[in-house]
């Protein structure tokens, strides 16, 4: 095969170059002119195409979405220990064992009379603000609860913009929630999390290393950022454990 740009002639291509180069004209709407002098203005990095766009975006959006979830994981369990120091690690520089409820809950589940009773061990003014944080799992068996007059602890949102409520307060569900319903585990956790405090020593950076793996026609990223957390106040926290 051929290909003439201007004054320039190229020969010599193979079948499988032929037939990207082909592709890439059936594609893209060209002339195989305009695809060759594309191929090349590409190769020597002078042009992106959508598909490498399309692969940095993916590669950034999962490099982000790996340390948001890494985040969550620590700002719920974290040891406190080079890490933050999670809810629901049980800790006196944190959420102290004072704040467990388990009456009214089985060793393998949580009851409708543990969910009241971790309410109202909350203070009136936590409860304004006060949401509940569970595992999909635990949420589903809650879902089902019902109280001593036959009806759902689970108040479904009727009206516009106002969310699913447990007991009347607004809950989020989380992965890294704890979901082993056995004897003595945490189910859940109610809180004003205004007093779970977070600081931010380093914002979320990216480091793009083009040269480093240029060989390879690849492009490498390097994410930092530094953060501590832990809660200030114990008495904000209610943690619904198994009895």
């Amino acid at each position: 095969m051929e290909v003439q740009v201007s004054q320039l002639s190229l020969r010599g291509f193979d079948k499988e170059l032929e037939r990207h180069l082909r592709g890439l004209a059936r594609r893209e709407g060209l002339s195989l002119n305009k695809a060759a002098l594309l191929l090349m203005r590409r190769g020597a990095g002078l042009e992106h195409g959508t598909e490498s766009r399309d692969v940095v975006g993916t590669t950034l959006d999962g490099l982000i979405g790996c340390w948001s979830a890494a985040q969550e994981k620590a700002f719920l369990a974290g040891s406190g220990s080079g890490q933050p120091l999670g809810v629901f690690t049980a800790s006196a520089n944190g959420i102290d064992t004072d704040r467990d409820v388990s009456t009214g809950n089985t060793t393998t589940a949580i009851g409708a009379d543990g969910l009241i009773n971790a309410k109202y061990a909350l203070k009136g003014q936590y409860q304004r603000t006060a949401r509940w944080i569970f595992h999909r799992d635990a949420i589903s068996g809650i879902r089902k609860l019902k109280d001593g007059d036959g009806q759902y602890l689970w108040q479904p949102g009727l009206v516009a913009d106002k969310p699913d409520t447990i007991l009347g307060l607004q809950f989020f569900i989380s992965e890294y929630a704890p979901n082993t319903f056995t004897t003595g585990k945490y189910a859940g956790i109610l809180g004003d999390f205004s007093f779970y405090w977070i600081a931010d020593s380093m914002e979320f950076s990216i480091q793009v290393l083009k040269e480093l793996y240029a060989e390879s026609n690849q492009i490498g990223y390097i994410g930092r950022m530094e953060c501590d957390a832990q809660p200030v106040l114990s008495e904000a926290f209610v943690r619904v454990k198994l009895a």
